[in-house]
This record gives structure tokens, C-alpha cells and sequence, in this order.
């Protein structure tokens, strides 16, 4: 034996009798090439889901071997409904001859499910929550969904019908199962019922008896609501009782119970005076009448309404004036009643009235008083009314004989300051020490006269000290103009240094200072003592003292005085004698002007009547530049000047007003412009300068000042535009 190969070796020897022998080998070899066989081929089989697979073991044999190695396989495979099982076995004998056979089983599924019971039938009232379900279903192999349809069939009346409910089971392979049908018949069998009936009340005969009706509702249908109505009569026409009965039925013929409600109608209301009886007043006599008035009543007719007028005299004089009162009674047929009245005033309270009543005005500063117009009156009850006239000067008449009265002011250095003062002055003392040469106003007036000469007298104060300084009182002459000035028989000109401006001085009127007996600089306060002669300068009267639009030869101002000066005198400081006891030097005036009237003149005009009603009407005649450029007189040359809109800034606040520290000061202007902010003293020297620059129309602006320095006193706000100026006072408390 080899393995699988194996080999047959015969010998065959044959001998004969003399024992001669002769042998043949014969060699049988042994393969095994024939695969092993199957007894029972296995059958493809088809067989429904949920069905046992059927069980199955092949039988093996081979032609050599007795036992076999046999390998058994199985997969499965799904393609949509259909399942493939497929069976797969090999046989192999020792030499390694085999046979493969295959079985495979389709598992299909073409059974419906089936429904457990049958369907089935049920009555039950309309509006009830009835839920309907199908029975349970049998499946073997897969899953299913049950399709639900509702069919409606009506009834005899609307809330009555049939539903029929069909339910079938399908298969995720498409079997569907046999129709579940359950009958559900829905009856209306409930009477309707009301959810909200009308209260019953009481009301007037005049009133709108309510329509109202009572809301019924039904589980299932609509609903209709019956009204029978029932008048029961009272004791008059305008009492009784409405009775109305209510029932509903429904869509198929349900009735509810009967529900009542019940209206009592009365009469208990006066008549009505549908005329508005108001007082009345008259100025004069008027026939007392009563008025016809219109009444109604809620129930009653006009015709049976009593209306009773009387008049009752409250007051009466013999000129007519008096008070009346009209009453009336007014009744119905009930015996309703109603009063009612009015009253009639008759007396005199019109005032007369003027023929003319003149406006206050504002003459420019060199206009004279015009002649009072003659003012006469009528009056609506009285003739021939009498005006009284009267007029009153209120303020500081100018200086007896003068043709300009003019308040001095200290002008303010100008933007650029040319020359580099540190303060505002109004008079310089050039030789002294800094603390001792700047002057302000504080207070003074120039008066010009028709005989050519300027009287200028003032109360100067120390620019840095304003306890100490000087009475001033300066006498000018010679008044010429400027074709008399410049013709003069010695060489003359004009200054405008320092922030001065020449264009006027065409228009100028120059004067030469006067030297008096006496010291024209007397000093007070810590200057007590000094006295001080002024010289007209220069000597040879080259310059004169300017009187003019610019001429005060500091910043160009309108409306100012000017002009140089030496001194020489006694100037004492606290007793003591300061530059060796004789003061000495060159000085200079620059005033600013205002020259317009410190006065007014009231004018009233009174008219009275006969019972005392009185009209007066007063008119105010001040005096005032008619624009910047005005200069308060005539200088001899006519001036054109442009027409000024007033009234477009103004000071809103200043608060709080006494102040201790701090106040805020507000300011607007109407249209977009150059304001100036400042604040000044008594004497009207800038103390504060608080603002300067542009603004804008309609902004409110808000600026704080801090008076914690500055002495108690009155204080001037100033806010000055291009064209205008407006002022608040300021008052200083510690």
C-alpha cells in the first residue's frame, strides 16, 4: 500500500517436472480518481413565511473510502418580501475526490393579516366624545398598518347621522386583510338649554327697553329662540310690566324649558327746560321779559306740561343797573315737576372808549418831545365823557441849557490791543507807577453846550483798587469841526493810536481843554489829600480833544471822548506823598458815550364815565440809540445808519440771583451770530469777560460765574450781538 496508490504485485513461476522454472510478474497499480457519490439529490423548495424549514442530511459514499469528510454551508439572502435560504455540502474522500450539492429554500409571504372578531355596531347621543377602534389583527411574519376611513351619511335632521368607519390591516408585503367596519349612529335626543338669560329690571318710561334676547345652546345642533311677549297694565298709562317668555328648539325638534323675565316701567322724572337758561348781563337798560322756553317731558305730551314764569327784582337803582331774577315752574301730568331760573344783571362795567391811543415810543437819541395828541371818548351808556390828561417826567433831566447830556463808561481794550494795556481805563496817569495810572468810570457825565463848550464831570476809580480815586471835573471849549480844525492858523490833526479809529474824523467836533483855578483831579478814598491841575496837551494844541463816532483814540467805539493832557499837582497815597510830592506827567482821556435822555416821559389820558368806569391809557416816550451807530447828538455831519431788528437775543437766567460763589448764567439768540458775554460793576467796568465768539440760532448756552471774589454789590450782565444789547442785573450777598 502507497497512500491513495497501492500496488498489486503477482508472481507466477511455473516449473516442470525437472525442476526447470521460468517466472511472469505482473504489477497491478491501485488509483482512486472517482469522487465520492450522493444518495438523494436535495429538492429547491418554496415554502410561506412562519412555515418550519424543513430539516434534511444527504447520504455520502465513495467507491474506496468509508468514512468521508463532509462540510455543511448555509446563507440567507433578502431581496423585498422574499427570503433565500441557500444549503450547500461537500463530501471529500482521502485522496481528495469530492462532490458539492446545493439546496435552495425560497421563504414568500402571501397571507393577509387576519382581524380578531368582526366589526360592529353602536347608537349614541349626538355631541358625545365617542371613540371608535379596531379590533386586534393576526400577522405572522411582518409588520402592518391599519388605513382608517370615515364615511358620513346624514340623518333625518341636522344632528343626526351615521359614520361608518372602515379599517383595514396591510402588510409591509402588500396583503391587505378583509374590511373591519364598525357603525357608529349618532341621535339627537337632549333638549336645548339657555347659558345666559336677560335680568329683569326696572325702567323709566323714557328709557329704551333692552331687546335681548337670552342665548340657548345644544350639544349638537343650532338653536332657534322663541318670544311671546305680555303687557301688564299698572296704575297709569306710563306704568306697566312687560313679560316675555323664551323657549328654544333645536334643529330636530328638542324643546327647552320655558324661562320668563319681567320689565317694570315707570314714570318718576320731572319734566325737561330743553332752553338753556344762562345769566345774562347788559351794560344799559333793557326791557325785562321772560324768555319763551321749550319743554319736554319723558312721557307726558307738551300740550299737558304747565309752564309758570315770574320775575323777582333783586336790586334795582334809578340809573337803570339792577339784578332781576326769572323763575319757572314746569309740571307734568304725573305732578312731576321741575324750577329752573336765570337772572339778568344790568350795569354799566364798559369802560369808555379813547379816540386815539398813542403807542410808547423810542426816539432816537437827538429827536425832541413831540406835542401831546388830542385824546377824546366815547362811552356805549354815557354822553359827553371828559378825558383828563396828565404827563410826568420820571428819570434825571439832562443839565439845564445842554443839547447833550451824555453818561461816561469805560470802553473796553480792544480785541487786538495795540498797546498792551493791562486794564480798561477811561483816564490814564502815564507817569505813575502801574498800581496808580488806570481809571474807570465809575460814575460822570459829559454835558455839551450851544456856547461850544463840553463839561466833563466824573467819579474815576482805581482800576485796581476802586476804594481809591479821583473826582474829575474838566471843562473843554472852543468847539470846532473838522473844515474849522484843520483850517486853523497853527498845524492841526487828529489821533486815532491804540486801537483808535480815523474814518469819522471828518465828523468829528475837537476842543481844548480848559485849565481851571482849581485842581480839576481831586482824590478820595487813599488818595485823600491829592490834588492834581490838568493842561491841555500838546501845547502847541496840535491834537484836540475828539467828540465823535471812534474819536475816543482807544477802540474805536462809537460814540466817544478823547484826548491828551499833562498834570501836575499833589498825588498822595494813603498821606504820603508819592514821585517826591509832585506828580507829573502825560495823560490821556477815552470815553465811551452814552448820550442818549436818562429820563422819560409818561403821558396818561383818562376818560370816566357816569357810573365810574374809568379807561386810561398811558404812553411812555424814552429815548434811545436807534442802532450802534447813533451817537446820542448831531455832530454836524448826517450820519447813515441801517435798520436794526431788536429782540433777537436775550438773557434766559441768571440764577441763582443774590449770589454767594456761583451763578449760572443762559443765553440765546434767535438767529446765528458774534456774541459777547460780560459782567460788569457799578461803574461799568468789565469785571468778567465770561464769553466771545460765534453762536448759533436757537442753541441755549450756559456759562457759570464765580463771584467768590468780587465785593458785594450790584453787577450788570451784559450780552451784546452786532446789533444789539441786552442787560440783567446781578446783586452780590456774603
Amino acid at each position: 500500500s502507497g497512500g491513495c496508490q497501492g500496488r498489486i504485485i503477482r508472481t507466477y513461476t511455473s516449473s516442470d517436472d525437472c525442476g526447470n522454472t521460468d517466472t511472469f510478474v505482473q504489477i497491478i497499480t491501485l488509483t482512486d480518481a472517482i469522487d465520492p457519490t450522493v444518495a438523494e439529490q436535495p429538492m429547491d423548495m418554496t415554502i410561506e413565511c412562519g412555515d418550519d424549514v424543513p430539516g434534511f442530511i444527504p447520504a455520502f459514499s465513495d467507491n474506496c473510502d468509508d468514512e468521508l469528510s463532509i462540510e455543511a454551508a448555509s446563507s440567507t439572502a433578502t431581496e423585498g418580501c422574499t427570503e433565500t435560504i441557500t444549503r450547500t455540502w461537500t463530501a471529500t474522500d482521502n485522496c481528495g475526490n469530492s462532490i458539492t450539492i446545493d439546496q435552495v429554500i425560497t421563504i414568500v409571504d402571501t397571507t393577509a393579516p387576519v382581524w380578531f372578531g368582526e366589526g360592529y355596531t353602536e347608537t349614541v347621543s349626538c355631541g358625545t366624545a365617542y371613540s371608535v377602534s379596531a379590533g386586534e389583527v393576526f400577522e405572522l411574519c411582518n409588520g402592518y398598518e391599519i388605513s382608517h376611513n370615515i364615511e358620513t351619511i346624514n340623518g333625518q335632521c341636522e344632528a343626526e347621522y351615521t359614520e361608518i368607519h372602515t379599517f383595514i390591516a396591510t402588510d409591509a408585503c402588500g396583503n391587505a386583510s378583509l374590511p373591519y367596519v364598525v357603525t357608529i349612529n349618532y341621535v339627537d335626543n337632549n333638549a336645548p338649554y339657555f347659558t345666559s338669560i336677560p335680568e329683569s329690571n326696572e325702567f323709566s318710561c323714557d328709557a329704551i327697553i333692552p331687546n335681548e334676547m337670552p342665548v340657548a345652546e345644544d350639544f349638537c345642533s343650532s338653536v332657534e329662540v322663541d318670544m311671546v311677549e305680555e303687557i301688564i297694565e299698572g296704575e297709569c298709562a306710563n306704568s306697566y310690566v312687560i313679560v316675555r317668555t323664551y323657549t328654544a328648539t333645536d334643529a330636530c325638534g328638542n324643546v327647552s324649558e320655558p324661562v320668563s323675565v319681567s320689565y317694570y316701567i315707570y314714570d318718576s322724572s320731572a319734566p325737561t327746560i330743553e332752553t338753556e337758561l344762562s345769566d345774562l348781563s347788559y351794560d344799559c337798560p333793557v326791557e325785562i321779559v321772560p324768555a319763551t322756553i321749550t319743554v319736554s317731558d319723558n312721557c307726558s305730551e307738551v300740550a299737558n306740561i304747565t309752564v309758570i314764569p315770574s320775575v323777582e327784582t333783586i336790586w334795582s337803582d334809578d340809573c337803570g343797573n339792577g339784578v332781576y331774577l326769572i323763575s319757572y315752574y314746569v309740571a307734568d301730568e304725573c305732578g312731576n315737576f321741575t324750577e329752573a331760573s336765570y337772572s339778568i344783571s344790568i350795569y354799566d362795567e364798559t369802560a369808555p372808549t379813547l379816540s386815539e391811543t398813542p403807542e410808547n415810543l423810542v426816539l432816537d437819541c437827538e429827536e425832541t418831545l413831540p406835542v401831546a395828541p388830542e385824546v377824546t371818548a366815547t362811552d356805549n351808556c354815557t354822553e359827553n365823557v371828559m378825558v383828563e390828561y396828565s404827563e410826568e417826567i420820571i428819570g434825571e433831566m439832562p443839565a439845564e441849557g445842554s443839547i447833550a447830556d451824555c453818561n461816561l463808561l469805560t470802553p473796553v481794550r480792544p480785541a487786538n490791543n495795540p498797546c498792551n494795556y493791562a486794564y480798561d481805563w477811561a483816564m490814564a496817569l502815564f507817569a505813575m507807577p502801574t498800581a496808580h495810572r488806570y481809571y474807570q468810570v465809575q460814575s460822570g457825565e459829559l454835558v455839551q453846550y450851544p456856547n461850544g463848550t463840553v463839561h466833563v464831570v466824573a467819579t474815576m476809580v482805581n482800576a485796581m483798587n476802586n476804594a481809591n480815586g479821583f473826582y474829575v471835573d474838566v471843562t473843554f471849549a472852543n468847539a470846532l469841526d473838522w473844515a474849522q480844525w484843520s483850517t486853523q492858523s497853527f498845524p492841526t490833526g487828529f489821533k486815532a493810536d491804540c486801537g483808535g479809529e480815523d474814518e469819522n474824523h471828518q465828523d468829528w467836533i475837537y476842543y481844548l481843554l480848559q485849565a481851571g483855578e482849581g485842581a480839576e483831579l481831586v482824590g478820595f478814598g487813599g488818595y485823600t489829600g491829592s490834588a492834581i491841575n490838568l493842561v491841555h496837551a500838546p501845547s502847541n494844541n496840535y491834537f484836540g480833544f475828539q467828540l465823535g463816532n471812534g474819536a475816543n483814540n482807544y477802540n474805536g467805539d462809537d460814540n466817544g471822548f478823547g484826548g491828551w493832557f499833562t498834570y501836575n499837582g499833589v498825588f498822595l497815597v494813603n498821606g504820603e506823598p508819592i514821585m517826591s510830592g509832585n506828580a507829573s506827567g502825560a495823560g490821556d482821556f477815552a470815553f465811551n458815550l452814552d448820550c442818549c435822555p436818562d429820563y422819560s416821559v409818561v403821558r396818561t389820558w383818562t376818560a370816566t364815565d357816569c357810573t365810574g368806569n374809568t379807561t386810561v391809557h398811558t404812553q411812555t416816550i424814552t429815548w434811545g440809540a436807534a442802532n450802534s451807530n447813533d451817537p446820542g447828538f448831531d455832530f454836524g455831519t448826517e450820519v447813515e445808519t441801517a435798520e436794526v431788528v431788536k429782540g433777537n437775543i436775550d438773557i434766559v437766567a441768571v440764577y441763582p440771583n443774590p449770589s454767594v460763589t456761583t451763578s449760572d448764567v443762559k443765553f440765546v439768540s434767535k438767529i446765528n451770530d458774534v456774541i459777547t458775554l460780560d459782567v460788569m460793576d457799578a461803574t461799568g467796568r468789565v469785571v468778567a469777560k465770561m464769553y466771545s465768539g460765534k453762536v448759533e440760532a436757537g442753541q441755549v448756552y450756559k456759562f457759570t460765574l464765580n463771584t467768590s471774589a468780587f465785593n458785594n454789590g450790584l453787577y450788570q450782565v451784559r450780552l451784546m450781538s452786532s446789533t444789539e444789547v441786552a442787560t440783567k442785573q446781578l446783586q452780590i450777598v456774603k
